[in-house]
């Protein structure tokens, strides 16, 4: 579980891309995953990186792996003896028993960790462009009406910031 939620923290992908992700999609010298956007009508890829804590968590998970399932993440039931992909829905049951177990008064939803690790980008300053890249977003207004304009303190700071620079 730690290496599901620390890649979701730090590369804030949608959770059919996640469920679809193999091995071969990571690169841990690099720190990055390269893989086809799941909203891509062009069948576009899209790279996104990997923190030290989700890289150090996966590779200790990816190290614990004996099976032969080219699944990034996969089940800890066995199936004829082999684990199967996780599915959207187990990993979305995944998260949420993170969420309760950590005491947090929120359902946490694959898209919650989206919006957290987009949320935290901007408010670190990170270009909207980049955000929108790195979220794989066609338009950079989705990623500003849905992930980075809804946040009404970061509205207050901004306006303290401008309003009394002069």
């Amino acid at each position: 579980d730690k290496a599901l939620i620390a890649f979701l923290f730090s590369t804030g992908v949608r959770v059919g891309e996640l469920a679809a992700l193999n091995r071969s999609d990571v690169d841990l010298e690099s720190n990055s995953v390269t893989f086809r956007g799941e909203k891509s009508r062009k069948g576009k890829f899209r790279t996104v990186y990997l923190d030290e804590y989700a890289r150090r968590y996966l590779r200790m998970y990816l190290a614990k792996r004996t099976d032969g399932n080219p699944a990034l993440f996969v089940s800890t039931r066995l199936y004829d003896g082999e684990p199967r992909r996780l599915t959207n829905a187990t990993i979305e049951k995944i998260t949420k028993s993170v969420v309760k177990n950590a005491g947090v008064n929120k359902i946490g939803t694959v898209h919650v960790f989206r919006k957290t690790f987009a949320t935290r980008l901007a408010d670190r300053g990170c270009p909207l462009n980049v955000i929108q890249n790195l979220l794989g977003h066609a338009d950079l207004t989705t990623t500003i009406k849905c992930y980075v304009a809804k946040i009404p303190e970061r509205n207050r700071e901004e306006w303290r910031r401008y309003v009394f620079a002069a």
